[in-house]
């Protein structure tokens, strides 16, 4: 009797084991959704131990039943250790894959398919084999339970189980819940107020500094601006449309794809309306920055160290996505990268330089040579002005001025916001 309450206590702590380890894929998938695939090496971690942790049980059922099994039980038990090694195959021949898409997406990206058939294969025979196993192990125990004349009725374990899900999914919901709520709400950088000079400093330029000149004295108040291009995960959040849906059919180049790439193909009117969502969403007074306060914050404001070219470096491939590194380096498979991934600068802000350009709240004008306050541009225009060059500037020099029709969209031109 004690030997079957002992049997009773494991096989209790193995259905516990095994929720947990359905638990860890569950958390692992939920950290992946919340993160847009940004915290790749902790789903990883989550699935191993997940792994690790079901084939330990499984390997505690086997030795559970061995010694016990009958006649009638021993095909089972060569269909569960012939199901162990398949499954042990298709997790070696997944890492294989998994290694084979690293190599083959590091040395080119149009190698993808031999990738994704690697990890197909894989993936497959790791599911016959986990299949395979589970029709193995669950007669297996019926049958050990019907000779035991036991019903196994873990109920405290089962208890404990449950109460365990339940934790981890409360605490996954926290973490979604707040991973939705950062992306809804931009990140934001404090600029201090200050007076600075505007226009094409670089003496040597005279290539794409006309727009830019005469140079002159600006100053702008205090102001909080997003550490980031607002994000395409930010975007779905508040309009509901992916990029896929903002571009429709008129428009099938993908210029960069995912949660954490910049929103891009979006007009200058599109703006307007997700500033208006967000704003009554979060009760803030978020918009778009002028031209001066958005040139200010690209040069450092107060914390400035001078830099003539690029936002936070005179050297391109430190702080921007340029057409010189942002595809495969011949100027051909240009496109947008994930938001965050160069240097900042001074004042900590992202992709100011380069990456997509940036719509600015003003209309197009021209430079005088005059001291100004706060210019907000004229009351009327053609061109809604953006600045920042992009992934398809080879310079994208931070006094670099355009300007686009504001009902007009191109996959080279996204935004950051500003509010008091």
């Amino acid at each position: 009797m004690i030997k079957i309450n002992k049997d009773k206590t494991t096989i209790g702590w193995c259905i516990l084991v095994f929720i947990v380890s359905l638990a860890f894929y569950v958390y692992g998938w939920l950290i992946n959704e919340a993160s847009g695939g940004e915290n790749l090496g902790l789903v990883i971690a989550a699935a191993i131990l997940g792994t690790i942790i079901l084939l330990s049980n499984i390997f505690a059922l086997y030795i559970l039943l061995k010694g016990k099994m009958t006649e009638q039980m021993e095909v089972k038990k060569v269909k569960i250790i012939k199901s162990l090694k398949q499954l042990g195959y298709g997790i070696l021949v997944l890492a294989l894959g998994s290694g084979i898409s690293l190599v083959s997406f590091a040395i080119n990206s149009k190698s993808y398919y031999v990738a994704i058939g690697a990890i197909t294969s894989g993936g497959i025979y790791f599911l016959i084999g986990l299949v395979k196993l589970i029709a193995s192990v669950i007669p297996s125990l019926v049958l050990y339970f019907k000779e035991q004349r036991q019903l196994i009725k873990p109920k405290k374990h089962i208890v404990w189980a449950v109460l365990l899900i339940m934790v981890i999914i409360i605490l996954s919901a926290v973490y979604v819940n707040n991973r939705q709520s950062n992306i809804v709400e931009p990140e934001m950088v404090f600029v201090q107020g200050g007076t600075f000079t505007m226009g094409c400093t670089d003496e040597n330029e005279r290539t794409f500094g006309s727009d830019a000149k005469p140079v002159h004295q600006v100053t702008v108040n205090s102001f909080n601006i997003s550490k980031y291009e607002i994000t395409q995960g930010q975007w779905k959040a508040i309009m509901g449309t992916t990029i896929d849906e903002q571009r429709g059919a008129e428009y099938d180049f993908s210029s960069g794809k995912g949660k954490k790439y910049p929103m891009y193909y979006v007009s200058w009117n599109d703006v307007q309306e997700f500033i208006h969502r967000l704003n009554a969403t979060t009760g803030k007074n978020y918009r778009l920055p002028t031209e001066a306060e958005w040139e200010y914050a690209a040069r450092g404001g107060v914390k400035s160290q001078d830099y003539k070219k690029f936002s936070g470096s005179d050297n391109v491939n430190d702080v921007a996505w340029s057409k010189d590194n942002s595809g495969r380096g011949d100027g051909w498979g240009l496109r947008s990268h994930p938001v965050g991934k160069k240097q900042p600068n001074e004042l900590g802000i992202y992709d100011m330089s380069g990456n997509v350009a940036e719509w600015c709240s003003n209309w197009g004008y021209v430079y005088s040579d005059s001291s100004q306050n706060n210019p907000q541009g004229p009351s009327l225009g053609t061109e809604r002005a953006y600045r920042g060059g992009s992934y398809e500037y080879y310079y994208p020099l931070v006094y670099v001025r355009s300007g686009l029709a504001p009902d007009k969209r191109e996959r080279y031109i996204g935004f950051r916001l500003v509010h008091p």
